[in-house]
């Protein structure tokens, strides 16, 4: 099971976090934008990182930062905007933000961390 820093919208946070804390995840932050999120990488040491794909917590630095630490990094997307920003930096583990929690979960369990960033 994962470590898991979050930094959703409180709607979709409240829909999933029960479940992934059930399937036996550890939530190590719940923070609300993308400066938490980068602040608590080397603090906190998250496996993986949910974030939500609009501007206010996704965009290419927290992409590489994530990289370079070698943290899995998945986006919820809930528009087309969303999920088109989310390809335009190169993520390529983008699920719709009102996926149901086993989607997610089908996601963290999918084998082996690679890269976030097609081509690296």
């Amino acid at each position: 099971m994962a470590r898991l820093a979050l930094a959703l919208d409180p709607s979709v946070e409240d829909r999933i976090l029960a479940d992934l804390v059930e399937a036996g995840h550890t939530i190590v932050a719940r923070v609300v934008g993308r400066r938490d999120v980068l602040d608590c990488l080397d603090v906190l040491a998250p496996d993986v990182v949910v974030v939500g794909a609009g501007a206010a917590t996704l965009d290419a630095e927290l992409l590489a930062a994530c990289d370079e630490r070698g943290i899995r990094l998945i986006a919820l997307a809930s528009t087309d905007r969303d999920r088109a920003e989310a390809d335009r930096i190169g993520l390529h583990e983008v699920l719709d933000a009102d996926a149901e929690p086993a989607e997610l979960e089908a996601l963290l369990a999918g084998g082996p961390p690679v890269p976030s960033r097609l081509g690296d």
